[in-house]
């Protein structure tokens, strides 16, 4: 499905239902092969739609979506998004390991929306948030 199809089932749904919308793919070799832009057109979209939030995920493994196929965060995605205006409240980085939870809280500050934190970890991201843990 295109993502304009996509907005417009958002647009649809979005005065009776809390939306959260996912951008990227994931397939390693098609979420690496969309260019920033494109997620920031999609997202930009999505939002327009009317979208809660756009989840930001890491793939199974770690290996797509804001991930590279090696499991490295593709950082240049992630700034040319943070860069391109679109609010950091709309948003949401799935973190399931310590060290994402980390550079995202990190990056964006302490509240980052985070998801897909396990409950054991919930502590450790809190207290990165609360600035009572070493970033490093």
């Amino acid at each position: 499905m295109s993502n304009s199809e996509k907005a417009s089932y958002i647009r649809k749904l979005a005065d009776d239902f809390t939306v959260v919308s996912e951008v990227g793919f994931k397939d390693p070799v098609r979420s690496e092969q969309l260019p920033p832009s494109a997620w920031v057109e999609y997202i930009g979209e999505d939002l327009g739609a009317g979208h809660r939030w756009s989840p930001w995920r890491p793939g199974r493994a770690g290996k797509s979506g804001i991930c590279r196929p090696d499991g490295a965060l593709r950082f240049g995605l992630i700034e040319d998004v943070l860069a391109s205006g679109i609010s950091q409240e709309s948003l949401l980085f799935e973190a399931p390991a310590t060290r994402c939870r980390r550079i995202f809280i990190t990056r964006i500050g302490p509240d980052a929306n985070l998801g897909n934190v396990p409950a054991a970890g919930s502590h450790r991201a809190e207290t990165l948030r609360l600035g009572l843990r070493a970033t490093r």
